[in-house]
Order: C-alpha cells, then sequence, then structure tokens
C-alpha cells in the first residue's frame, strides 16, 4: 500500500490499516527506521498499547487515566470506583453512591 506525505510532513494512514491496528484519533503509535538487507531504509509503524489506569507506585494503586476536569466531580469518580471494585472482589453488585443518594432523597 502506497500512500503520500503532505506539505506538513502528515501521512494518512488508511481507514482498513487503522482499524486492524485499533488506532483512533489520538492514539500513540510508535516509529521506528531499519535497514533491510539490500541496505534499503524502511520505516516501521507499531500501535502502543494504552497504558493501564492503575499503576502500583510506593506500594499504593494509583489512577493515571484520564478524567475530564470540567464534567466530574473527582471525589465522587474515586468513590465509585472503589465501590465498583469491592463489589466485584466480594461478587456482590453495589449501587453507585449516587443512587443511593437519589433512594433517600425519595424516601
Amino acid at each position: 500500500m502506497t500512500v503520500t506525505i503532505d506539505k506538513f510532513g502528515r501521512v494518512l494512514i488508511p481507514k482498513p490499516l487503522r482499524d486492524r491496528l485499533g488506532l483512533s484519533a489520538g492514539a500513540e503509535i510508535s516509529l521506528d527506521v531499519h535497514t533491510g538487507g539490500d541496505g534499503a531504509p524502511s520505516l516501521e509503524l507499531r500501535a502502543v498499547p494504552d497504558a493501564p489506569p492503575l499503576v502500583r507506585k510506593n506500594g499504593r494503586l494509583v489512577y493515571t487515566g484520564a478524567i475530564d476536569p470540567h464534567g466530574q466531580d473527582i471525589v465522587a469518580f474515586i468513590r465509585e470506583q472503589r465501590l465498583a471494585r469491592t463489589g466485584h472482589l466480594a461478587g456482590v453488585d453495589i449501587p453507585d453512591a449516587d443512587d443511593s443518594e437519589a433512594e433517600g432523597r425519595d424516601a
């Protein structure tokens, strides 16, 4: 498959290849230059796997994923994630904190 570099140095990756690699807008890719057996340089493109949203730092799990700073209460988000994780580990379904607060107002 042949593609063209535009005047800004960009290369459009055709949709079938993006779909095959699981690439979408904002996805990170890695580029490497290799020299083949014939001496011709080649460009290798690799999809960079998404980093896990939880990483261990100093023995604690730290959330490193993206959170919309304009539309989400961080404390409520962390509470919901902890409840969901606790419920999953215990094998029970724990309702969201927002659901329980709404039920308390309806009563």
